[in-house]
Protein backbone atom coordinates (compact mmCIF):
# COMPACT_ATOMS: atom_id res chain seq x y z
CA UNK A 1 0.00 0.00 0.00
CA UNK A 2 1.39 3.40 -0.99
CA UNK A 3 1.06 6.65 0.90
CA UNK A 4 -2.10 8.61 -0.03
CA UNK A 5 -3.53 5.88 -2.25
CA UNK A 6 -6.52 5.04 0.00
CA UNK A 7 -10.10 6.06 -0.64
CA UNK A 8 -12.73 7.05 1.86
CA UNK A 9 -16.19 5.52 1.49
CA UNK A 10 -18.53 7.59 -0.70
CA UNK A 11 -20.95 9.98 0.97
CA UNK A 12 -24.48 10.77 -0.15
CA UNK A 13 -26.63 13.61 1.05
CA UNK A 14 -30.06 14.88 -0.02
CA UNK A 15 -31.51 18.04 1.52
CA UNK A 16 -34.98 19.47 0.85
CA UNK A 17 -36.46 22.93 1.20
CA UNK A 18 -40.15 23.53 0.57
CA UNK A 19 -42.05 26.76 1.04
CA UNK A 20 -45.50 28.19 0.46
CA UNK A 21 -46.44 31.87 0.58
CA UNK A 22 -49.91 33.10 1.60
CA UNK A 23 -51.38 36.61 1.62
CA UNK A 24 -53.65 37.29 4.60
CA UNK A 25 -55.01 40.75 5.49
CA UNK A 26 -52.17 42.57 3.75
CA UNK A 27 -49.51 40.37 5.36
CA UNK A 28 -47.31 37.96 3.49
CA UNK A 29 -46.95 34.67 5.40
CA UNK A 30 -44.20 32.32 4.30
CA UNK A 31 -44.47 28.76 5.66
CA UNK A 32 -41.36 26.63 5.06
CA UNK A 33 -39.82 23.27 5.90
CA UNK A 34 -36.12 22.37 5.79
CA UNK A 35 -35.12 18.72 5.87
CA UNK A 36 -31.43 17.92 6.16
CA UNK A 37 -30.26 14.37 5.30
CA UNK A 38 -33.69 13.50 3.88
CA UNK A 39 -32.79 9.83 3.30
CA UNK A 40 -31.23 9.53 6.80
CA UNK A 41 -27.98 8.07 5.44
CA UNK A 42 -25.21 7.31 7.94
CA UNK A 43 -22.13 8.66 6.11
CA UNK A 44 -18.71 7.82 7.52
CA UNK A 45 -16.85 11.12 8.05
CA UNK A 46 -13.96 10.50 10.47
CA UNK A 47 -12.35 7.34 9.16
CA UNK A 48 -9.33 5.37 10.33
CA UNK A 49 -6.36 6.29 8.13
CA UNK A 50 -5.18 2.68 7.89
CA UNK A 51 -8.50 1.03 6.98
CA UNK A 52 -10.54 3.85 5.43
CA UNK A 53 -13.54 2.96 7.58
CA UNK A 54 -15.01 4.66 10.65
CA UNK A 55 -15.59 1.50 12.68
CA UNK A 56 -12.63 -0.68 11.78
CA UNK A 57 -9.05 -1.09 12.99
CA UNK A 58 -6.16 -3.15 11.70
CA UNK A 59 -5.80 -4.69 15.16
CA UNK A 60 -7.36 -8.14 15.10
CA UNK A 61 -7.08 -8.88 18.81
CA UNK A 62 -9.04 -6.40 20.97
CA UNK A 63 -6.72 -7.08 23.94
CA UNK A 64 -3.63 -6.00 21.96
CA UNK A 65 -5.02 -2.56 21.08
CA UNK A 66 -3.54 -0.89 24.16
CA UNK A 67 -5.12 1.81 26.31
CA UNK A 68 -7.93 3.89 24.84
CA UNK A 69 -7.91 7.39 26.33
CA UNK A 70 -11.27 9.10 26.92
CA UNK A 71 -13.53 6.08 26.35
CA UNK A 72 -14.08 2.89 28.33
CA UNK A 73 -13.64 0.15 25.74
CA UNK A 74 -12.32 -0.41 22.24
CA UNK A 75 -15.89 -1.13 21.08
CA UNK A 76 -17.01 2.32 22.32
CA UNK A 77 -14.06 3.85 20.48
CA UNK A 78 -15.02 2.10 17.25
CA UNK A 79 -18.72 2.98 17.51
CA UNK A 80 -18.13 6.67 18.21
CA UNK A 81 -21.20 8.54 16.86
CA UNK A 82 -19.12 11.61 16.02
CA UNK A 83 -17.46 9.58 13.25
CA UNK A 84 -20.70 9.62 11.26
CA UNK A 85 -22.82 12.35 9.69
CA UNK A 86 -25.76 13.84 11.57
CA UNK A 87 -29.11 12.03 11.34
CA UNK A 88 -32.14 13.52 9.59
CA UNK A 89 -33.12 16.98 10.88
CA UNK A 90 -36.48 18.62 10.19
CA UNK A 91 -37.04 22.34 10.72
CA UNK A 92 -40.36 24.08 10.20
CA UNK A 93 -40.78 27.85 10.28
CA UNK A 94 -43.04 30.76 9.54
CA UNK A 95 -41.95 34.12 8.12
CA UNK A 96 -44.06 37.28 8.18
CA UNK A 97 -43.63 40.12 5.70
CA UNK A 98 -45.25 43.56 5.94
Amino acid sequence: MFENDGLKPPTYNVDLRAQKTFRVSGLELNLYALIYNLLDIKNEENVNAATGRANDLLVQDINSAGNIIGLNTLQQYLNDPTSYSAPRQIRIGLGVGF
